[in-house]
């Protein structure tokens, strides 16, 4: 099928991130971040990256789908340290990274995204 071209590769990006954001924030939102949930996601934005791309399955586009779960993600993050109490910021969301509960969710939800394009 060949190499994705940029244009192809950019619409990857803008349905990935239509997925990568609204599922960030939910999964934020319901302070739920479970393994099951991040691998969802990251299925989800894989499907997304490979419909933008027009079904391409070349490495690039498959870092698009791994980049945009860790988009994901982070935005699930950010919105976790939100929530915590005491003062919001960077120190926060690095808080709410190192926590072993939501490395391995995060780790998942990226290797789920790029798992896609082998099924």
């Amino acid at each position: 099928m060949g190499l994705a071209s940029g244009n192809q590769i950019l619409r990857a990006i803008g349905f990935a991130l239509l997925v990568a954001v609204p599922g960030g924030l939910l999964l934020g939102w319901l302070r739920w971040v479970g393994l099951w949930a991040a691998v969802l996601l990251g299925l989800a934005i894989g499907s997304a990256a490979l419909v933008g791309s027009g079904r391409h399955r070349d490495a690039s586009v498959q870092v698009v789908a791994g980049v945009m779960a860790c988009v994901g993600m982070m935005i699930t993050a950010v919105i976790l340290a939100a929530s915590r109490p005491g003062q919001a910021g960077l120190e926060q969301v690095i808080v709410v990274l190192s926590y072993r509960g939501f490395l391995v969710p995060l780790l998942a939800a990226i290797i789920a995204a790029i798992a896609r394009f082998r099924f």
